[in-house]
C-alpha cells in the first residue's frame, strides 16, 4: 500500500499542475493542445542543467538543487511556450496546428540534444530528491516534499486568482469576448501573453517533477513523451468544466489509476498478467472522456441534466485570433 502511495504522489502533481496550466491558456481564450510538449522541453532543461552541475559519474549533490532546477525547467517551459503564443498571438494562426507542432518539436529536440552532447545517447545527473524520508523507500511520509508544496502552492494560488480577484476575471472576460474586453479597456495581448507564460511556468515543472520521479537523463530517451500525461490532462480539464480544485480532484482519480497499473506486479497476485489493461486504463478513460464531450452527445448529455445541474461551458472565444478591429 505505501509503494501505491508514493507512486500516486508524483503522478497528482504532475497531472494538477498541467491541467492548470491548461485552464489558465484557455481562460484567456487559447486552445492549448501543446502542453505535452511543453512538459517535454521543461523535462529536458531539467535534464540538461543537472547533468552539468551535477553529473552521473561525480557524487550525489543536494537535494536543494531541485530549487535551481525547477526554476531552470520553468524557464524553459516558459520559452517554449511563447513559440505556440507568437504564433496564436502574434500571427493569429491556427491554435491547434501550432499545439500540435510543439507535442512534436519537442521530443525531437530531446533525442538531438541527447544524441549531439549526451553520454551514449544519454545524460545521467546525480541529484536527489527534496522530501522527507525517502520515496525510493516507499516511504509515505515523501509526501512532504518540493514537489507536493510547488503542487498545492499552484493549486490554491490559482484558484484564488481565478475566482476572486479582478485580475482573473479579466482572463475570464478575454476568453469570453475579447471585444467586449477590449472596449471596457482591458489590454486583451497582454492578458494573453500572461497567460502563456503562467502556463509555460505549470508545463515545465510538471516536466521537471516527470523526470525527476520517474525517469533520469540516461532513461529518458525511452520515456521522452513523458507517458502522454499532457494530453490526459486536456480530458481532466474538459471534465472539470475548467476549474482548478476540480481538475485537481480528478488528477487524483487519473493518479491512483496510473499508480495501479505501476505497482501491479506488487498488489496482485496475478499482477504481470493485468498489468497491461491497468496500464491501459487511463488512456482508454481519456478516449472515452473525449466521446462523451463530442458536440452530438454533450448535446444530449446537457439537455438531459439542464434540469439537475449548473453546467458551466467553455469560453465563447476559446481558440479565435483577436482582432481588435472587430470590436
Amino acid at each position: 500500500m505505501n509503494a501505491l502511495l508514493t507512486t500516486i504522489f508524483p503522478y497528482f502533481c504532475i497531472l494538477s499542475l498541467a491541467a492548470i496550466a491548461i485552464i489558465f491558456t484557455e481562460r484567456a481564450g487559447i486552445i492549448n493542445l501543446g502542453v505535452n510538449g511543453v512538459m517535454v522541453f521543461g523535462a529536458t532543461t531539467y535534464m540538461i542543467f543537472a547533468h552539468i552541475i551535477a553529473p552521473g559519474s561525480g557524487p550525489q549533490q543536494s537535494p536543494w538543487l531541485n530549487i535551481v532546477l525547477y526554476g531552470f525547467a520553468a524557464i524553459g517551459g516558459i520559452l517554449f511556450s511563447m513559440l505556440h503564443g507568437f504564433i496564436s498571438i502574434k500571427l493569429k494562426g491556427n491554435q491547434i496546428i501550432s499545439g500540435i507542432a510543439l507535442n512534436i518539436l519537442a521530443p525531437a529536440f530531446t533525442l538531438i540534444v541527447l544524441y549531439l552532447f549526451g553520454e551514449a545517447n544519454s545524460m545521467p545527473y546525480n541529484v536527489g530528491r527534496l522530501e522527507l524520508g525517502n520515496s525510493a523507500n516507499n516511504e509515505v511520509i515523501s509526501f512532504f516534499s518540493l514537489k507536493m508544496f510547488v503542487t498545492i502552492l499552484a493549486i490554491l494560488v490559482s484558484f484564488v486568482l481565478l475566482s476572486f480577484t479582478k485580475w482573473g476575471l479579466r482572463f475570464k472576460s478575454v476568453g469570453e469576448n475579447p471585444q467586449a474586453a477590449d472596449s471596457a479597456g482591458i489590454n486583451v495581448d497582454s492578458i494573453k501573453w500572461k497567460a502563456i507564460i503562467i502556463s509555460g511556468v505549470l508545463a515545465g515543472l510538471a516536466g521537471a517533477i516527470y523526470i525527476s520521479e520517474f525517469s533520469s537523463g540516461s532513461a529518458f530517451k525511452s520515456q521522452v513523451t513523458v507517458e502522454g500525461l499532457g494530453f490526459l490532462a486536456i480530458a481532466i480539464v474538459l471534465i472539470s468544466r475548467w476549474k482548478t480544485l476540480l481538475s485537481s480532484l480528478i488528477s487524483i482519480l487519473f493518479a491512483i489509476l496510473f499508480a495501479l497499473g505501476q505497482q501491479a506486479t506488487n498488489l496482485f497476485s496475478n499482477g504481470s498478467s493485468i498489468q497491461p489493461i491497468l496500464m491501459m486504463l487511463p488512456y482508454l478513460l481519456t478516449l472515452v472522456i473525449m466521446i462523451l464531450f463530442s458536440k452530438p452527445v454533450a448535446k444530449f448529455l446537457t439537455k438531459l441534466i439542464k434540469k439537475m445541474a449548473k453546467t458551466s461551458e467553455a469560453p465563447k472565444a476559446l481558440g479565435q485570433p483577436y482582432d481588435k478591429s472587430k470590436r
